[in-house]
């Protein structure tokens, strides 16, 4: 119903504005056109939205060149994101009934965190119906925020009542997430501890829980993704949870998708690499296939749709969920404090300052 109102404002700025789109631009549309045109079940297309159908008629890119390089880019598909909308809303769930009904309390706000860190134009901010008092962190590129605000405040994009979307720019922490290619330059900008600056002046308390979307890396390499997610772990404190896209092949495990139980223990299955390396930086993970992602195990239209595309099973693992163990790394360093104070007696009568 929109998609006339984002073409003709699309039309206005490539009068105003020629230039060809940047490398995260360019990389966003991908993500965004690859997500809705890879799955061949209509009736669990993630274009559902008109969100997301305005951002398609405004930044309508060619569909055989999406696709051609969404493998590349490491983009993740219809699929994959619909299952990762799934998760995050079902552990949101989970994270209140531990931190809210279990306490047999309810709090707004900062309580209630989720963080989706993607190649950008993400839609879940508007097109799930969060509960009350959640504010969605949606981490990618500067000018992918600029031209997404653009779009969809022409069309009047609102979140669902009483929660918030909050765009958190923060250049190179999503183009870093993919090898260099042709198509997309690797930045050279980005620092460690950029994404938790960005986080913070946007609103972000690491000192409570939250559920970290990870999206578009299937073709990080293996350094980058220690380093993505050790940042992410140091931001999430105990009982947090992240979810997320089953990175490059090196990590899904040595005995890939065929043969596996999805249970992610032991060498051989499905998504071992990430297991461990998420057991390092203190989070207990689980990764299932994508073909136990699907009503009928992979069998019918969606082994069909994946015969389709077998250029691109390599880059459409699965998906991984996770449950953080241990504080984020701003309370172990205020713990660490107290202790000191105490241990010093600098504090109060009882050895601490408050």
């Amino acid at each position: 119903p929109f998609a006339d109102d984002a073409a003709e404002d699309a039309a206005s700025d490539d009068d105003e504005d020629a230039s060809p789109p940047s490398s995260a631009l360019a990389r966003a549309r991908r993500a965004l056109l690859w997500r809705a045109s890879s799955s061949s079940d209509d009736a669990s297309r993630v274009v559902a939205d008109v969100y997301t159908e305005a951002l398609l008629e405004a930044r309508r890119d060619d569909d055989d060149v999406a696709a051609a390089e969404a493998s590349i880019l490491g983009l993740s598909d219809g699929t994959i994101s619909a299952a990762l909308d799934h998760l995050a809303f079902d552990r949101l769930q989970a994270v209140m009934e531990r931190t809210e009904v279990a306490r047999r309390e309810e709090v707004f706000a900062t309580m209630r965190q989720v963080v989706v860190v993607s190649a950008g134009y993400d839609t879940r901010g508007f097109r799930i119906p969060w509960p009350r008092g959640t504010a969605v962190f949606e981490v990618c590129e500067r000018e992918v925020h600029d031209d997404a605000t653009r779009v969809l405040r022409n069309v009047g994009a609102k979140p669902p009542r009483g929660c918030s979307v909050r765009r958190v720019p923060c250049d190179g922490a999503t183009t870093t997430m993919t090898t260099t290619t042709t198509t997309t330059t690797t930045s050279t900008t980005y620092e460690y501890g950029d994404m938790e600056d960005a986080l913070l002046k946007a609103g972000y308390a690491p000192d409570v829980p939250s559920v970290w979307v990870l999206q578009d890396i299937a073709r990080v390499g293996d350094a980058r993704w220690r380093e993505l997610i050790e940042e992410v772990a140091d931001l999430m404190n105990a009982d947090s949870e992240v979810v997320g896209h089953v990175p490059s092949p090196s990590r899904a495990g040595a005995g890939g998708e065929s043969g596996s139980d999805g249970d992610g223990d032991g060498d051989g299955a499905f998504g071992s690499g990430v297991v461990r390396d998420m057991a390092v930086v203190g989070v207990l993970a689980r990764a299932f296939p994508s073909s136990a992602l699907t009503p009928d195990g992979g069998a019918g239209k969606a082994g069909e749709a994946a015969d389709a595309v077998d250029d691109h099973d390599d880059a459409q693992l699965g998906v991984f969920h996770g449950v953080k163990q241990r504080p984020s790394r701003s309370e172990a360093e205020y713990y660490r404090e107290q202790i000191y104070i105490a241990e010093h007696e600098l504090g109060d009568d009882e050895g601490f300052e408050d």
